[in-house]
């Protein structure tokens, strides 16, 4: 059953993956497009400036049109050059909304690439026969004891981690073993 239940998991997140895949692929093209957007955009705008600097005043000069028509025609080129540049504007919002979905969608892929690398590795452990890891340490028997439980480990890990008595002093005195040379009865006697 856990075969089974491992190889349905791994189908269903490498098709995930694969859809995740495509979206990122078109999300990364329209930040492209927006980005062209925007250049044309600034073309546009220095096209039109060129319009009103250097044509509209050359125009005037050589009285190929009169103040008011010159005024009237910067007037409706100012306006277009205003469009073009709330246009260039919604470019760079709709660049930046498109950055933030292509993050989310790498993400998305890194989240489907670990269960489809988590599901492999546990059919992999299912199709292989049971060896002892040194990381769960080795697998006991059908039917074994346990072995010590955890409360017991602890007890044995602090009792080995626990100094060691020191061994009973000896007198400076006499000798002996058990008392110190202030309490000293044979060194009293000597006296």
């Amino acid at each position: 059953m856990g075969f089974e239940k491992s190889e349905i998991k791994m189908s269903v997140a490498q098709e995930i993956g694969n859809n995740l895949d495509d979206a990122l692929e078109s999300a990364k093209v329209e930040i492209n497009r927006w980005e062209g957007g925007k250049f044309a955009h600034v073309q546009t705008t220095q096209g039109i400036d060129h319009l009103i600097g250097h044509h509209l005043k050359k125009d005037l000069e050589e009285d190929k049109l009169t103040m008011e028509d010159a005024e009237r025609i910067k007037r409706y080129l100012l306006r277009a050059k205003g469009l073009v540049e709330n246009l260039s504007i919604q470019c760079d919002s709709l660049t930046l909304k498109a950055k933030g979905k292509v993050e989310a969608l790498e993400k998305a892929v890194l989240i489907t690439k670990k269960v489809y690398d988590s599901e492999s590795r546990k059919r992999t452990s299912l199709l292989t026969p049971e060896e002892p890891d040194e990381r769960t340490g080795p697998t006991r028997a059908v039917g074994a004891h346990p072995g010590p439980s955890i409360a017991q480990q602890r007890r044995a890990e602090a009792a080995a981690a626990k100094p060691k008595k020191k061994a009973p002093r000896k007198c400076g005195k006499c000798g002996v073993v058990g008392h110190t040379a202030r309490g000293c009865k044979k060194a009293a006697k000597k006296k």
